[in-house]
């Protein structure tokens, strides 16, 4: 219970990486965290409900606004402000609930690089799915949090997901070179490629806008 609530909470700091803060850093922590918890999860149950209170956390705060509308002065709806601001969290959290219960059903004796590149396939699924089923909803995507920096540029190269994808898999690198109990030479690889295709995504951005 102490490591969902965590995750709750690291999800609503996570939530300061979207508009109108745009703290770039959130995304590294809370990704990270979550990633680590998942891993230590002991079943595939155990990892689906860190990914959902992380999730809950994360929309609930970053989507909050969406109920002031319920709440203008005189407006019969306001009864429904509860349902805005929790029920549409508590949807989108469902799916990654799914995709790390799968990941750690799939993944479960499977260790190193490959659970690296495993997870961050996981929530990158995440993002696909919800964006895309059920008429879907692609809002708050992790590639958002570079909006007011030249990374954002990366997405003119196809789409928000590109970005988005690429996001991911930065924010996740620094739990996985951080832990010693992976191999040097895997983290030394994910840390050296991480760190070039940042400066890369940042430099192809400052180039396009000027």
């Amino acid at each position: 219970m102490k490591k969902i609530i965590l995750l709750f909470a690291i999800g609503a700091f996570t939530s300061l990486s979207m508009a109108p803060t745009n703290f770039w850093p959130a995304i590294f922590i809370g990704l990270s965290t979550l990633f680590l918890c998942t891993s230590k999860a002991p079943s595939a149950t155990r990892a689906g409900l860190y990914g959902f209170a992380f999730s809950l956390g994360y929309f609930g705060f970053s989507l909050s606004w969406i109920g002031n509308a319920l709440l203008v002065e005189d407006n019969p709806y306001w009864w429904a402000w509860p349902l805005a601001v929790s029920g549409l969290p508590i949807i989108l959290s469902l799916f990654t609930f799914t995709f790390c219960a799968l990941h750690k059903k799939i993944c479960r004796h499977k260790t190193g690089i490959i659970t690296f590149i495993s997870f961050s396939i996981a929530l990158i699924l995440t993002d696909l799915a919800r964006g895309h089923l059920f008429t879907g909803f692609p809002w708050n995507l992790y590639g958002y949090t570079w909006v007011d920096t030249p990374i954002a540029q990366v997405a003119s190269l196809w789409n928000i997901y590109l970005l988005n994808s690429i996001t991911i898999i930065w924010a996740l690198t620094p739990c996985y070179i951080l832990c010693k109990k992976k191999s040097k030479s895997s983290r030394i690889i994910i840390g050296v490629l991480s760190s070039i295709t940042l400066i890369a995504a940042f430099t192809f951005g400052v180039i396009k806008l000027n």
